[in-house]
């Protein structure tokens, strides 16, 4: 009986450890922006809903501490694949609605920048993501409702503002083009400014970071 107590005791135990390995390999880090050039204070760090407009243009810097999101494939309702493949991500707040035919984010011009190379993205919101009329950089746009976004990353209440709201979010693969970025560099910047020429074109960005890997063998 006691052996028959323990075997069930360790099955239990392997099963959660399985979760708890399942949902680690399934989590997603980001290093979010911590310093702006200009009076923008809603854009920095982990998102919190505090949207700012992009008038005039403003560069992000020092992207800090990882933090480890399990889920964020499922909340963007891209692959795992696509979104392991990623190295910037950013979400911004609309209306009822994501902006173009990709229901994502609004048109806008990126500046990437390490201490050696520049790479210019211009995000076409009229364009299809993986089109010939758009960045090869962006690999997806899209959006979510903002109160999964709220419930995702922890604010509360998770239900608070407009409830017709959404977020949109925007992923890079600055790996896909060149010339190659370090985008851990500390000194690594992202510049985004409006294109109105292109369909809306006044993006409110919440929150920009850096996907990165998180090595739990250093963990103490």
């Amino acid at each position: 009986m006691i052996n028959g107590k323990q075997t069930l005791l360790n099955t239990m135990i392997a099963v959660v450890l399985l979760g708890l390995f399942a949902a680690s390999a399934d989590a997603q880090v980001v290093r979010w922006a911590g310093e702006v050039d200009v009076e923008r204070p809603g854009v920095l760090h982990a998102p919190d809903a505090a949207v700012s407009p992009v008038d005039p243009p403003l560069t992000l810097s020092r992207f800090g501490s990882g933090f480890r999101y399990a889920g964020l494939a499922q909340l963007l309702g891209v692959s795992p694949h696509v979104l392991a493949n990623a190295d910037v991500i950013a979400f911004e707040g609309n209306g009822g609605h994501g902006a173009g035919v990709n229901n994502g984010w609004e048109s806008s011009v990126w500046t990437f920048s390490d201490p050696t190379h520049t790479y210019v993205a211009r995000y076409r919101e009229t364009q299809p993501v993986g089109g010939p009329g758009n960045d090869p950089a962006v690999v997806a746009t899209g959006s979510i409702t903002a109160a999964a976004y709220r419930a995702f990353f922890g604010m509360c209440p998770p239900t608070s503002g407009d409830p017709d709201a959404v977020i949109s979010f925007i992923l890079f693969n600055l790996r896909s083009v060149r010339p190659g970025l370090d985008t851990h560099h500390p000194s690594f910047s992202i510049r985004i400014e409006n294109f109105t020429t292109d369909g809306e074109g006044t993006p409110d960005p919440d929150a920009v970071g850096i996907l990165s890997t998180c090595d739990c063998s250093e963990a103490p």
